[in-house]
């Protein structure tokens, strides 16, 4: 947990999404949305753009809250330094944020630029998740032909449902 907001979670960058999965739901929680691979890392899979299905949860980085990055000093060239990063008001008090952790930076830019940075700002240590309680998905296929899928969507299908999975 993450401080006083029970659906912050701080993970290890490394942890898988199945693993993440697993311990989320032990407590009840899950996260948003993911992608149909759950054996890559919870970085991995945010620091590429990683996104499910669905046209309303939007990719697993909207989860994102803070990330804990290990990269270049910004004040001493050729050094490395621990970087909290949020956007600004993030979830970190700066008045009250302990002088022994990593260095807090609360900028829109810096954060979005590290959130889908493919790990080219530095390496990814933690991150801090907005986590939902646990839901569970209802799937209903049906294999319709082309013309009746097309007078679907413009007949609003799209504002209806969550997700359209379309096969050609």
């Amino acid at each position: 947990k993450h401080g006083a907001d029970p659906n912050l979670v701080e993970v290890g960058a490394g942890i898988t999404v199945r693993a993440l999965n697993k311990e989320l739901d032990k407590l009840k929680l899950s996260i948003r949305a993911m992608g149909g691979f759950d054996e890559q890392t919870i970085a991995g899979a945010i620091l590429t753009g990683t996104h499910g299905s669905s046209l309303t949860f939007g990719a697993i980085s909207q989860m994102v809250k803070s990330v804990v990055l290990v990269t270049n000093d910004l004040d001493a060239p050729g050094s490395v330094r621990s970087y909290r990063i949020e956007p600004r008001g993030g979830v970190s008090h700066p008045l009250t944020y302990p002088k022994d952790q990593p260095t807090l930076i609360q900028d829109d830019d810096v954060f979005h630029s590290v959130v889908v940075s493919f790990g080219a700002m530095g390496l990814v240590h933690s991150l801090v998740l907005h986590v939902e309680p646990t839901y569970y998905l209802d799937e209903t296929r049906v294999a319709p032909d082309w013309p009746q899928v097309k007078q679907q969507v413009r007949n609003g299908l799209l504002s209806r449902v969550d997700s359209v999975f379309v096969q050609i």
